[in-house]
């Protein structure tokens, strides 16, 4: 049994890495978003996208070894973790529990700077499509819903372009 929360301990300590990792990323993207960095931005995309899938990863791992736990001390598989912790041993016991609220902790943090990302993509997206909308009138987006190209008839542009 002492196996089990041991290994369910090195699992959460991974998964509290890469959500380091993710925040550290989410930060890295709003930058890039406030300096309107478009390569900066595809980065940190890609790079989030990229730690997302090892978190995933590293969750399905944890979630075997709370079944695991489940398992060994016959528990309904309704048992919510903190009376799964319980049953641990005093130091380990500790450690998840710290472990725990740290990971809770980071999501937190996480999902502010993403809700922080998501505020300044729109706006960003906003500013666009006024510009657009003052640089050529009535014609709208270059593309449709759908991603097909816009073949409306050219207006005339509300700006003098030609100085």
């Amino acid at each position: 049994m002492h196996n089990l929360y041991e290994q369910l301990t090195e699992c959460l300590k991974k998964q509290k890495n890469i959500a380091d990792k993710i925040l550290e990323a989410s930060r890295e993207h709003l930058e890039a978003l406030k300096k309107n960095s478009l390569e900066g931005i595809k980065n940190t995309a890609a790079k989030q996208e990229i730690l997302i899938g090892e978190l995933a990863g590293v969750q399905q791992l944890c979630a075997g070894h709370w079944d695991n736990i489940k398992n060994e001390l016959g528990a309904t598989e309704w048992a919510d973790s903190e009376s799964l912790l319980s049953f641990a041993p005093d130091g380990i016991k500790n450690e998840l529990q710290v472990l725990i609220e740290e990971i809770r902790d980071l999501t937190a943090k996480i999902r502010e700077t993403n809700e922080i990302n998501k505020m300044l993509t729109q706006n960003a997206l906003l500013f666009n499509k006024r510009l657009l909308t003052i640089l050529r009138p009535r014609q709208g987006q270059t593309y449709k819903g759908d991603g097909a190209v816009d073949k409306r008839q050219l207006n005339i542009s509300r700006l003098n372009l030609t100085v």
